[in-house]
């Protein structure tokens, strides 16, 4: 996906050679060959404890609920240390409950101090593309993702949450049954970034963690009036809860 191995460089050399450097290291997914050695690696938690599929959760408003599905698309991550930028804009992941660790970069060994950051959702180039323009196995063609090509409505799901509270009409339901679901899109995707000082070397790979509270995301909302959330600019009620949402996002995310 990335540009073939560097020959090794000291941070010295970098520093007289490319002093306020910018560089693109994106070759586009699909490459066979894959020495990246830049891993992030998410955590979804709900009120700090690992998250659970079969645990009951309570919202502010004293609705149970569980939660079903969890996708989040983290693209153009970069790093920036000592006046250098190493990006890839083409680079992104399709977080979920269960691909939590990707390869992102490769970059030179040595050591590195400065910050570390990326996208949650898509540039708006990328954001313009339909699902065929990504490959098979981007994550991108998942139909829950994909918000269609025309109108308001279009683009991508930066964030989808979908999940299931008690009907108060059903008093002796034993499981959740009324959905509710929560899409980020359109054109509140948001950057996040954190100092980060890690080294490098041929036997040393740098992993960077990064915990996704779904407990702090919710928190403002009451899953059962609160059904759907769906980024729509053209109904104001329902943008203002996604807009809400995207400051919940924001805060939920904690980089290490």
């Amino acid at each position: 996906m990335f540009s073939s191995r560097k020959t090794l460089y000291s941070l010295a050399v970098l520093g007289l050679l490319l002093v306020a450097c910018s560089k693109d290291i994106s070759v586009g997914q699909g490459d066979t060959v894959d020495n990246r050695n830049i891993f992030i690696s998410t955590f979804i938690t709900h009120s700090g404890a690992q998250f659970s599929k079969d645990s009951l959760y309570e919202d502010a408003s004293g609705n149970l609920y569980v939660i079903d599905e969890v996708k989040m698309i983290i693209s153009d991550f970069y790093i920036e240390s000592r006046g250098e930028t190493f990006t890839d804009t083409n680079s992104f992941a399709v977080v979920d409950l269960t691909q939590n660790r990707f390869p992102l970069l490769e970059v030179p060994a040595g050591s590195y101090s400065g910050e570390y950051g990326f996208r949650v959702g898509l540039s708006q180039s990328n954001n313009a593309k339909t699902p065929d323009a990504f490959p098979e196995n981007s994550g991108l063609r998942n139909p829950v993702l994909y918000r269609g090509p025309n109108g308001t409505y279009k683009g991508y799901n930066f964030v989808y949450i979908q999940g299931r509270t008690f009907d108060p009409t059903k008093p002796l339901e034993v499981e959740p049954s009324l959905p509710f679901i929560y899409e980020l899109g359109d054109t509140l995707s948001l950057m996040r970034s954190r100092g980060k000082n890690f080294t490098i070397s041929n036997d040393q790979d740098a992993e960077f963690d990064v915990r996704i509270d779904l407990d702090k995301m919710l928190k403002p909302f009451d899953v059962y009036d609160t059904d759907f959330i769906q980024s729509r600019p053209n109904q104001p009620s329902d943008y203002n809860n996604a807009m809400l949402l995207r400051l919940q996002v924001d805060s939920s995310l904690v980089l290490f």
